[in-house]
């Protein structure tokens, strides 16, 4: 079994106008186990805090959690597929539907196209509510190893 975890800090270097004007942070925390070579579990448990919670007019939650459950498979040396469930605690403090929690479902690809680099593609769907958040989205990742 593995398990990392991760500090995050956000810093106010966008345009007046867009993103946060204060220092944001967050944690992770994330576990990861291999089960008969071929199948991988994770579990990923995170927070944020926002010190500058409204952004043109907008008013963010001050406090967002997440969890995240996955599995991949293995087919084949360099190729795997992958599966996760994610739930989000509400971004927004309103306008209602926006206030709720996001909960999403993932299908993907992972493709070791050479030694220590990877290609990962999904399609992400929101579930219930669906009116919180995108329908569909397309997510796609690169990883490489010094």
């Amino acid at each position: 079994p593995a398990v990392s975890i991760q500090g995050l800090m956000g810093l106010p270097t966008s345009t007046a106008g867009f993103g946060s004007s204060g220092v944001d942070v967050g944690f992770a925390v994330s576990f990861y186990k291999t089960v008969l070579e071929r199948l991988h579990f994770y579990v990923v448990l995170g927070g944020t805090y926002f010190t500058d919670s409204r952004t043109q007019g907008l008013r963010y939650e001050k406090e967002g959690y997440q969890a995240i459950v996955g599995t991949e498979l293995a087919v084949w040396s360099r190729f795997s597929l992958i599966v996760q469930y994610m739930t989000f605690t509400p971004l927004l403090e309103t306008p209602a539907p926006l206030n709720r929690n996001r909960n999403y479902v993932a299908g993907g690809i992972k493709w070791e196209f050479v030694d220590g680099s990877s290609l990962e593609l999904s399609l992400v769907e929101n579930l219930y509510p669906f009116t919180s958040s995108a329908d569909v989205g397309l997510a796609t990742g690169f990883s490489f190893r010094f």
